[in-house]
């Protein structure tokens, strides 16, 4: 292919756009690049690169006297003769101008993901489609390019990534001149076509001398094609090629992609980082001594501009809104994810605050995007030492999602979620019940039921999946309810139920294996392995009051699984001996109305604060449940002494259901204990109950030391894998 088909003319202080090109035409796509004017086969990398992959290029100066077009070349013969051949000799690396032209390929590489490496040229012939072990992939060479004005031409990848430098012309005994010229026609050797953008500088400029170095556009357009630098040489696209952030201190945080904010870029700005399309991710592995909290965060970069392709109309474009970023965090040694987050939308910046990393060791970061874009980045991460935050709450259900996660399908043939708190409230409106509803708001689950014109029983219940990681443990499983009718109290009623099936084709309630049933009077029934008014009634009575802390203490770490209850802090039953699978639970709530009641009649149940709590391995005295038997511990103590409690709950330490002082026996023998190491070396004093005000002095002086529960964002959680 002719060389003149191949590109551009540029001229000392004006570009003079002479791209003629034989075969095909310019296409408007909207930017300065095309994905397929990238090379795709180079003599390391071999063929089969596509858009976005990590590139090496070998390059070499043509031999004075190699026959170039219709002349031959003496680049090297006029380059001597504006700065001097040094000793001369066929090691070009030994000229004085060598360092100028090996800089602009520097500079590139240093921002993106392409690799250069210079070869001494073979002196073959011009025009020879494939680089040898002696020949480069982008060869170099000049003649008198006889038009007025013209100091370079060069070629796409597709037709050779070659690069002529005119050398009849004075204008490169300009340093900065040669230099800016020779990284121009470098870029569409690239596959970097001309662009124009309003108010800025860039190189690829075809009105005037580019600047010293690629500028943002010039970068989104490499960076699109290759990669960016933390990519090369080999991609980080897996664990395995993962870039190393190393070791992530308490006092040295982490931050890459700290140089794509703004239009203009510096010689020494090399700190690029990019997803370059819907395929691409980035894995970054860093390294923690010890446990810690981590807080990261993803923010897209880059401004906002107008510009104007070659071939193509003004567009704008803003950089930072191109593609929607996600990122996961990852245990190295397992390969398990531990969370995954994507829960802002395009431009806006993805963040995890005090994520606790349990353990020392590697960790990596997954990036990536959703749209087939371009998109640079910024990551920080930085790391705080790790409070262990209460070590046995499984699950909090804050009620925070909408009635969108309710659905009305009992005919399912797999049980929901996996294990862990993942499935959501699965509800059925049964029987007759037209105005049934369950509502999810304002931290709340409310179940609604209102009679139909037919006789039968009016109910709802709302279902869901918890846990085979209970089995063989001790746990306690709380809520608080509110109940409230229009009709007669015993003629409303709440029940929760919990069973070792999903229900298929029938209600929870026909046959669970423990139900507990309210009424709106406050009468309770407490049933084993039955519902709906069957089963074995192992404990009956009422409670005078409109709201309830309901507890539900299970022990399946005994031989024969007992249960204890408790309404209000009041014990209904202690350690009572019952039936429950050691398979998996599934819970339940159940509001209803009794049969024969009048057309229009409803109860509506309310439940709050919901929440799972493994206390199979709770150190004794850790009332508080933070991991520490610590100050906090023993003002929960004073503040509930002389009060009654589900036994073996709350401050209740010798598990005898009322707070006294064998329990400050206990918080005090255990005093310092930490979930992760026995004898903390904590140094306070233990206070002495002998008068509330010298109890008083010493939280006062001592409160520092109280270690609170650290709080967990609702994001997507996962266990790691041993």
């Amino acid at each position: 292919m002719p060389l003149r088909s191949a590109l551009r003319t540029l001229a000392s202080q004006l570009l003079i756009v002479t791209c003629l090109l034989a075969g095909f035409q310019l296409a408007a796509e909207g930017a300065n690049f095309r994905d397929a004017d990238r090379w795709y086969q180079t003599y390391t990398d071999g063929s089969g690169l596509e858009q976005g992959d990590p590139t090496t290029l070998r390059w070499s100066i043509v031999s004075d006297g190699v026959g170039v077009e219709s002349s031959t070349s003496n680049l090297i013969g006029y380059l001597d003769s504006l700065y001097g051949a040094g000793p001369g000799g066929a090691d070009l690396t030994t000229r004085p101008w060598f360092a100028t032209i090996e800089d602009q390929f520097n500079n590139i590489a240093a921002k993106t993901g392409l690799s250069f490496e210079y070869v001494s040229d073979d002196g073959s012939g011009w025009n020879l489609a494939a680089a040898t072990a002696s020949r480069g992939d982008i060869r170099l060479a000049g003649y008198d390019l006889t038009a007025p004005g013209q100091l370079g031409l060069a070629q796409l990848p597709t037709q050779g990534g070659d690069i002529l430098l005119d050398t009849a012309n004075s204008s490169f005994a300009n340093e900065s001149t040669l230099a800016t010229v020779f990284q121009h026609e470098l870029g569409h050797a690239l596959g970097l076509l001309h662009v124009s953008v309003t108010g800025h500088s860039v190189l690829m400029n075809t009105s005037n001398l580019p600047p010293a170095g690629p500028q943002f556009d010039d970068l989104y357009a490499l960076t699109r094609l290759y990669g960016d630098a933390y990519e090369s040489p080999a991609g980080n696209d897996d664990l395995a090629t993962a870039t190393q952030l190393g070791l992530l201190s308490t006092t040295t945080p982490i931050a890459i992609g700290t140089s794509s904010d703004d239009q203009t870029v510096a010689r020494d700005e090399v700190d690029f980082a990019s997803i370059d399309g819907a395929a691409d991710v980035d894995y970054y592995q860093f390294d923690l001594a010890a446990p810690a909290d981590l807080t990261l965060a993803i923010t897209p970069q880059g401004p906002s501009y107008s510009y104007t392709s070659e071939g193509s109309a003004a567009e704008s474009i803003v950089a930072s809104e191109l593609s929607d970023l996600r990122f996961e965090i990852i245990d190295v040694n397992s390969g398990a994810p531990l969370v995954s987050l994507n829960l802002a939308g395009i431009g806006q910046s993805e963040s995890l605050a005090h994520f606790t990393l349990p353990t020392a060791g590697s960790y990596a970061v997954k990036v990536a995007g959703t749209q087939d874009a371009n998109q640079f980045y910024r990551l920080d991460l930085s790391a705080t030492e790790s409070t262990p935050p209460s070590p046995y709450l499984l699950f909090h259900d804050r009620f925070d999602g909408t009635t969108a996660g309710l659905n009305s399908n009992l005919q399912l043939t797999d049980r929901q979620g996996t294990g862990w708190l993942d499935s959501p409230y699965l509800s059925s409106a049964a029987n007759d019940s037209e105005l049934t509803s369950v509502e999810v708001s304002d931290g709340t689950l409310s179940m609604t039921v209102v009679q139909g014109d037919e006789s039968t029983a009016a109910q709802v219940a709302p279902y869901r999946n918890f846990a085979p990681q209970l089995d063989g443990e001790r746990w306690l499983l709380s809520f608080d309810l509110s109940l409230t009718s229009s009709t007669a109290p015993d003629q409303a009623a709440f029940q929760f139920m919990i069973d070792d099936q999903w229900p298929i084709g029938e209600p929870m309630s026909d046959d669970p294996e423990i139900s507990f049933r309210l009424t709106a009077d406050g009468s309770y029934r407490l049933v084993e392995n039955g519902g709906n008014g069957g089963g074995e009634a192992i404990r009956t009575g009422s409670v005078d009051s409109d709201v309830y802390h309901l507890q539900f203490l299970v022990d399946e770490t005994v031989f024969t699984t007992r249960i204890s209850v408790a309404i209000n802090g009041t014990n209904v039953l202690v350690r009572e001996t019952m039936r429950i699978s050691d398979t998996e639970h599934y819970f339940g709530f159940d509001t209803r109305l009794l049969s024969g009641l009048a057309e229009g009649e409803w109860v509506q149940s309310t439940i709050d604060n919901f929440s799972i709590v493994q206390l199979t391995d709770v150190i004794a005295g850790d009332y508080n449940l933070d991991g520490v038997v610590d100050l906090g511990d023993y003002t929960l103590w004073r503040d509930q002494l002389g009060g009654r409690v589900l036994a073996g709950t709350s401050a209740d330490g010798n598990g005898n259901g009322t707070i006294d002082s064998g329990d400050y026996d206990v918080w005090k023998a255990n005093f310092g204990q930490h979930i992760n190491q026995h004898a903390n070396s904590l140094t306070a004093s233990v206070p002495e109950p002998a008068s509330l005000l010298t109890m008083l002095v010493v939280v006062s002086l001592l409160v520092g030391w109280r270690v609170g529960l650290c709080s967990q964002s609702v994001i997507e959680r996962r266990p790691p894998v041993a």
